[in-house]
């Protein structure tokens, strides 16, 4: 399937869609009803003990979704019947059962405690319907993770416990709905290809164990997935949309109709048919404010909002944000915040209230995370240069002014007296004497702001290095430390069932060669994102051990290092050794050289950088033919540092790199 990105404004309003907890998917197995007044009538009959729990829990299951209030109330009864028949099962389950309720209202700590509780009963529990509901449990526990932006780790207790537990019982209905949470997720998550393998599962193999509000919400999740793609699969999108209104039309009060009428409008948004996307936002708001949905309802509101911008209805397109704000308010997510306050100062900005616009970026500056800020510094500078040059031109509109209204009593001075003509001539040259002084004054404010911004420029880009580094470090040790780790405990595990086998086998032992290449492998790669040479033996050690570790199976390497101090190695030569490492990269993945001369030299604060090779070359008269991220990132290091870069090249004759660099 594809695996594009969105355009910037389709991104906009398909981003409260990803963030919907898939809540609906969660694992409701066993104990199906049919209506809660045939439950009512049981009940009334006075049956046994077990039945009546029984008949509790279908209904409390059944009005999880419809009034969570009426959900309470019947797990409630049941906890004290089972507590009365010391049932430890069914009190487990009245636990499970309050919790669901409390988590459909967003009270999430005491749905957490009521999970806790849940858990510590079930635990002990060996029996197959046990594991079934402490699978359920950690599902629903996952499903709070998510709605407090834990995405990963609800993935996680999906995939190293729910499913665990299922395929031990060998429960197909409830793989089948664990399956689609993670197809939720991974879609959630942009990850759509990875996606697509569960969601064929479900529709191939496990559709008859899910009900029809669960097979729907299966169509729905992938046609989430296609529409975040950058090309997306309409015609796939348009048949589940109608099988999945097919499902739904059976329960009139699902609600899931919210969410379907959330896709049907981004699809209609997606064909540019505005007038469609709007009615069916508006179909889906109707709903719920009849049902009091909840979050659900976020993503209406904000494609309505994109519908009215697309439309250049810039005032309802703000209305409609403003009002999104509310729901943002109640649940309180980390992006839906940042999306929020990044269209409200578009939009605000869009009508001309560009102080609005700049509080609002300034808030979404200050929600972001290190990384985020430095790109939306940028877009903060851009904005509050715009309301400056605003400010600039009512100056220059209102000394316009001025000076017409000079002109006009200049004329009406001219037919005065020679005195006040004299008085005139006076005035007019004072005023040119302050002209002047305000134009010098200005020509000294712009070169101060030119200073200011050119240091703004060295701080943003210092930072981006710095963060790059760090991020550099923190990816090696993961690799090492966690990655690394793995491999290795897995290559002891199958050594030692070799040995416990007390037989070779070829296989096994390719199987373990491998393992051994792949631990080498990783450790290169974690040592070339934060060479240790580099920390432990300075510049110097760490450049020629690098021009050493080249493959001398493809390239033979020769290398001069002059006048390197020795000293603790700082920023500036992460940074050389960086330039050096990213050249000598781009030589290996496309120059197809033989050869590569490496000369580093310094002299006083002046350091001078050269790499030759013997490879297939380029015409360097043509940049943008050779242009990509290494050179790109070269280039960046080098304009930090205030040094110059030259490339020779010429095609079949091979590629000369100079690069001088100021250390001071």
């Amino acid at each position: 399937m594809l695996n594009h990105r969105p355009t910037p404004l389709l991104q906009w309003l398909l981003l409260p869609l990803f963030m919907i907890a898939p809540c609906l998917l969660s694992a409701q197995t066993g104990n199906t009803v049919n209506t809660p007044d045939s439950l009512n009538r049981l009940l009334q009959a006075n049956p046994g003990p077990a039945v009546q729990m029984k008949l509790l829990h279908g209904l409390s299951d059944y009005w999880r979704s419809r009034d969570a209030r009426k959900a309470i109330t019947y797990a409630r009864q049941l906890r004290n019947l089972a507590q009365d028949q010391h049932n430890k099962l069914y009190i487990a389950i009245a636990f499970m059962l309050e919790g669901n309720a409390r988590n459909g209202l967003d009270q999430l700590d005491s749905a957490e405690e009521q999970y806790g509780q849940a858990l510590a009963l079930l635990t002990p529990l060996k029996d197959r319907e046990a594991l079934r509901y402490q699978a359920r449990v950690w599902n629903n526990k996952g499903i709070i993770l998510q709605k407090k932006d834990s995405n990963e780790q609800y993935l996680r207790v999906l995939l190293y416990t729910v499913i665990p537990l299922a395929q031990k019982i060998a429960d197909s209905p409830m793989l089948a709905h664990t399956y689609a949470n993670v197809t939720s997720l991974m879609v959630n998550s942009g990850q759509h290809d990875q996606a697509l393998p569960y969601f064929d599962a479900i529709v191939s193999t496990y559709r008859k164990f899910l009900t029809p509000e669960m097979e729907a919400s299966a169509y729905l999740t992938f046609i989430r997935g296609t529409l975040f793609s950058t090309v997306p699969d309409m015609p796939s999108a348009r048949k589940y949309l109608s099988q999945a209104r097919a499902l739904l039309a059976r329960d009139t009060t699902s609600r899931v109709w919210v969410v379907y009428y959330g896709m049907a409008g981004s699809i209609a948004f997606n064909d540019l048919n505005f007038t469609k996307a709007l009615q069916c936002f508006d179909s889906g708001l109707v709903l719920n404010a009849r049902w009091k949905v909840g979050y659900d309802a976020l993503t209406l509101v904000w494609g309505k909002a994109e519908t009215y911008y697309k439309l250049n209805r810039l005032k309802e397109a703000k209305e409609a944000m403003y009002e999104l704000d509310k729901f943002v308010s109640i649940y309180n997510r980390k992006a839906d915040r940042l999306a929020l306050l990044r269209k409200l100062s578009i939009l605000e900005e869009a009508t001309g209230n560009y102080p609005a616009a700049y509080r609002k970026l300034k808030e979404y500056v200050l929600h972001m995370d290190t990384a985020n800020v430095l790109k939306a510094n940028v877009a903060l500078l851009d904005l509050e240069e715009k309301y400056q040059n605003v400010q600039k031109e009512h100056e220059i509109e209102r000394l316009q002014s001025t000076a017409l209204f000079n002109r006009y009593l200049t004329l009406l001075f001219i037919t005065l007296t020679l005195l006040l003509i004299l008085l005139l001539f006076q005035f007019r040259y004072r005023y040119r004497a302050r002209k002047k002084a305000a134009e010098q004054e200005a020509l000294f404010l712009q070169q101060k702001i030119a200073q200011q911004e050119q240091r703004q420029q060295y701080e943003v880009a210092k930072a981006l290095l710095e963060g790059e580094e760090r991020e550099r470090r923190r990816l090696a040790g993961d690799l090492h430390d966690g990655l690394g780790g793995m491999l290795a405990t897995a290559r002891m595990n199958l050594t030692g069932l070799a040995f416990q086998q007390g037989e070779t086998s070829p296989e096994l032992d390719k199987v373990i060669g491998q393992l051994d290449q792949s631990v080498s492998e990783l450790r290169r790669i974690a040592r070339n994102m934060m060479p240790e040479a580099l920390l432990r033996s300075g510049l110097e050690v760490a450049l020629t051990e690098l021009c050493m570790s080249l493959p001398s199976d493809r390239i033979h390497a020769d290398y001069q290092m002059i006048g390197i101090p020795e000293k603790s190695p700082g920023q500036q030569e992460l940074i050389l050794y960086r330039i050096v490492q990213e050249l000598l990269a781009n030589v290996l993945r496309h120059a197809e050289a033989t050869e590569v001369f490496v000369q580093c030299s310094q002299h006083s604060d002046i350091f001078h950088v050269t790499v030759e090779d013997n490879g297939k070359g380029w015409d360097s008269a043509h940049p943008t033919q050779r242009s990509g991220i290494g050179l790109d990132n070269v280039r960046n290091r080098v304009e930090f540092l205030r040094g110059k870069m030259d490339i020779r090249s010429t095609p079949g004759k091979g590629t000369a790199v100079d690069v001088e660099l100021n250390l001071s």
